[in-house]
C-alpha cells in the first residue's frame, strides 16, 4: 500500500462507529478536489478486494442538466426593451 500512495493521493484513515452504522473521514484535500460537501451523494461499492467511493453528479444542477429542463412552456420570450441608447448599440 505505501508504494501506492506515492503515486497517488491517499491518508490512512480508521473505520468509525457513526450509531449503527460504521463510517469513514475523508481527508480535506479529496473532498475539496471532487467539490465534496456535507450531504453529497456518493456511491459506494466493492470490487476486487476494494472498497470504492465514487462521486454522484447531480445531473439536475449540471449546466446540461437545467438546459433539459427547457421547454416550450417555460422558455422566457424576449423583452423590448425600447430604442438602444448611448453606447448600447451592439
Amino acid at each position: 500500500m505505501a508504494i501506492h500512495c506515492i503515486y497517488l493521493m491517499c491518508m490512512e484513515t480508521k473505520i468509525q462507529k457513526w450509531g449503527n452504522s460504521l463510517g469513514v473521514r475523508l481527508p480535506k484535500n479529496i473532498t475539496q478536489n471532487k467539490s465534496l460537501k456535507d450531504g453529497s451523494r456518493v456511491l459506494v461499492s466493492e470490487s476486487d478486494n476494494k472498497i470504492i467511493i465514487e462521486s454522484i453528479v447531480d445531473e439536475t444542477q449540471s449546466l446540461s442538466g437545467m438546459l433539459k429542463k427547457i421547454t416550450d412552456n417555460n422558455i422566457h420570450k424576449e423583452t423590448e426593451w425600447g430604442a438602444s441608447k448611448g453606447n448600447e448599440v451592439w
